[in-house]
């Protein structure tokens, strides 16, 4: 069976989302590595990667499975989503 790859949509801005499903779904189909802060470095093998930073935080058990509910429900990893929420608040200018 072949693998069709999915040219993305090249990306320059990053809108505003009225949720997260709207959020996956650009995502999903705009090339990010070019938004402003988004700095591409090669990876062995050759592969582009966005560098990311690896965290720490304690999260209670309950509030994970809630995490991965809601995840599963956008098709994304709960990482991933966690990720999806932290951009959302800092474009929202940090409001709680």
């Amino acid at each position: 069976m072949k693998t069709i790859k999915k040219r993305l949509l090249p990306a320059t801005q990053e809108p505003e989302f009225k949720s997260v499903e709207e959020a996956a779904e650009w995502y999903d189909t705009h090339d990010t590595s070019q938004l402003p802060g988004e700095e591409v470095i090669a990876e062995p093998g050759g592969a582009a990667a966005t560098h990311l930073e690896t965290v720490a935080v304690r999260i209670s058990s309950r509030e994970i499975e809630e995490l991965k509910r809601r995840s599963a429900r956008l098709g994304v990893g709960y990482t991933t989503y966690m990720r999806m929420l932290i951009n959302k608040h800092i474009a929202d200018g940090g409001k709680l």
